[in-house]
């Protein structure tokens, strides 16, 4: 199924794709990132 991006100037928002699973563990894995979401206290991992 295709859901049509929402752009902006500085960036698009689109919903997550088993593609985006690589970058998206590594930034909740982030600690700086992490702190945002108190709903997912523990490491992340791509198999999660």
């Amino acid at each position: 199924m295709y859901f049509e991006k929402m752009i902006g100037e500085k960036c698009y928002l689109s919903p997550i794709d088993t593609n985006d699973a690589e970058k998206l563990t590594e930034w909740l894995n982030d600690l700086e990132v992490r702190k945002v979401y108190t709903f997912m206290p523990c490491i992340t991992t791509k198999s999660s």
